[in-house]
């Protein structure tokens, strides 16, 4: 059961809210078309991005880019309570300076690591406030809101930015474990053949057995999760620079279509369409 205690959604670009779920359950991997800011307040979760995990607490700060997958796990019925603003990183481009980044803390990382580390009380209730403000100001229909919104998320940026640049980011755990382990090689393979049978023949166990303890412990399938690693793969390959026929060979498709097709449906927008919104 899932309550939200503020939700606003400015068009596609800007989406926040403050949640609180009362149940267990193993979110699946996935990632957003949009950048994210997470701040955790409550609850019992281990919160897994890329090959590493999380055991959160009270104040944990987490970013992440659009190339990033991630998803939680609630080990139990105990209040899970965050805040999650997610933003189209073209709104606030513009506002970048020699001086101050406002996107540098979700982008000079490596891919799952440097994405996190954990606030003070008063920092979480000045990043909760801002969150709420921008909530506030999108309901707004006086002239000049559309300006304050954009003013009101820079804000909110270039403190989550100055806490990064002040502190160390926290030094993620590896996903342990058969799985931990499965993950690892397919994020190291992925131009290889990875089929359920191909991987249970590396680990030397049963394919049944495989496709069983993944899902049960991801909650996603093992086609479904590598096909979301190579469409993010993929992604990082198109932000640098490469050819959608160059990131389709190297994110492992060996059909050119069906990358088209599969990348469209995984990432809301054809390949084309994601090299010019970046």
């Amino acid at each position: 059961m899932e309550r939200a205690d503020y939700y606003f959604d400015s068009t596609e670009s800007l989406h926040a809210q403050k949640s609180r779920t009362v149940i267990s359950y193993d979110g699946r991997y996935h990632f957003h078309k949009n950048y994210e800011i997470y701040l955790f307040l409550s609850g019992n979760v281990d919160y897994y991005i890329e090959e590493n995990h999380y055991r959160l607490q009270r104040g944990h700060l987490i970013v992440m880019n659009d190339k990033e997958i991630h998803r939680v796990s609630v080990r139990d019925s105990f209040p899970y309570e965050r805040a999650v603003v997610h933003f189209d990183h073209r709104m606030v481009t513009m506002l970048n300076t020699p001086a101050t980044n406002v996107l540098s803390c979700f982008r000079d990382h490596q891919p799952g690591i440097g994405n996190a580390l954990v606030v003070d009380e008063d920092r979480l209730l000045s990043l909760c406030g801002k969150m709420e403000k921008l909530g506030e100001i999108s309901k707004s229909a006086q002239y000049g809101s559309d300006v304050l919104l954009v003013a009101c998320l820079a804000e909110l940026l270039v403190e989550v930015n100055e806490k990064f640049k002040e502190s160390r980011a926290e030094v993620p755990n590896r996903t342990s474990g058969l799985v931990g382990e499965i993950i690892q090689y397919i994020g190291s393979n992925l131009d290889k053949k990875l089929t359920l049978e191909a991987i249970a023949e590396q680990f030397l166990i049963d394919k049944y057995y495989l496709s069983h303890l993944f899902r049960e412990e991801t909650g996603d399938t093992l086609y479904q999760y590598i096909l979301i690693k190579k469409i993010a793969i993929a992604k990082r390959f198109l932000s640098a620079g490469k050819s959608v026929s160059e990131a389709c060979v190297l994110a492992g498709f060996n059909d050119y279509n069906n990358f088209i097709r599969t990348f469209k449906k995984v990432a809301g927008m054809t390949p084309g369409k994601y090299v010019l919104r970046n």
